[in-house]
């Protein structure tokens, strides 16, 4: 009996997949866009190049870790005056700060993230934008079958924060809504 017990465990333990904790980014199926508002009127934009380093098993978030960047360069919403704004000096910088980061200190369980059947967790970190670092939450829903794995996630930042804009930007939204959708496999 002793026995029969000990071969059922370890036959459901074989069945359940290996979740992976070194992950790669599938460029072609990921994005990171962001909503915000300008001149009354809404403003849907997107960063073409990014990428990251993540190590994350969630059954052991002890050794948790994300290194993300976007290239501030990649920068587009579709409307030109916009887009030279944001590649200006007062905007990104490109040519002054190429990446804007995040690393995270810790990644622990969330809650309420909106898919029922996803993991809930909150990575905390450091966002670093034109060179002003300010700590971070990013809360985001994880769904993986051992050997890929889907995360969505936003958060909210305030350009004046990061010293994006000047006066003459008056019009432009004070908060920006950045959201993440990324798909990866396992190494």
């Amino acid at each position: 009996m002793k026995r029969a017990l000990l071969v059922s465990i370890a036959l459901i333990v074989l069945s359940v997949p290996a979740l992976a904790s070194e992950w790669v980014i599938d460029p072609d199926n990921s994005e990171v866009t962001f909503v915000t508002d300008a001149f009354g009127t809404t403003v849907n934009g997107r960063f073409s190049s990014f990428g990251a380093d993540i190590t994350l098993d969630p059954n052991d978030l002890t050794r948790a870790h994300i290194e993300a960047y976007v290239e501030t360069g990649s920068v587009e919403t579709g409307t030109p005056d916009i887009d030279d704004a944001l590649l200006g000096e007062e905007g990104f910088d490109p040519q002054g700060h190429m990446r804007a980061t995040f690393v995270s200190n810790d990644v622990h369980p969330g809650e309420g993230c909106g898919d029922a059947e996803a993991l809930c967790l909150i990575a905390s970190g450091d966002m670093v934008i034109r060179g002003v670092s300010k700590p971070l939450d990013l809360p985001f829903a994880l769904s993986s079958d051992g050997t890929r794995a889907v995360a969505d996630g936003s958060f909210v930042i305030r350009r004046t924060d990061y010293n994006i804009g000047t006066l003459e930007w008056e019009l432009a939204g004070w908060e920006t809504t950045v959201h993440l959708h990324i798909e990866a496999t396992s190494r």
